[in-house]
């Protein structure tokens, strides 16, 4: 139990990442152009994961340095 708190609250909140599956070449056009996309990984021909930059950061933990 104890290392499961103490992993919650060294776990850094600003390195989250939003994914996005697209299978619609038109849905993957709009979501690359947006401000906080980050990179894409193509699985298939019609499959993209979109990995996008969060654009509210809530935070809720203590940051340790």
């Amino acid at each position: 139990m104890n290392i499961e708190v103490f992993g919650k609250t060294m776990e850094n909140l600003q390195n989250r990442v939003d994914i996005k599956l697209c299978s619609n070449e038109n849905e993957a056009e709009k979501l690359i152009a947006k401000p906080n996309f980050e990179s894409r990984t193509i699985f298939a021909g019609n499959l993209v994961a979109i990995h996008m930059e969060k654009t509210k950061i809530m935070f809720n933990k203590p940051i340790y340095t």
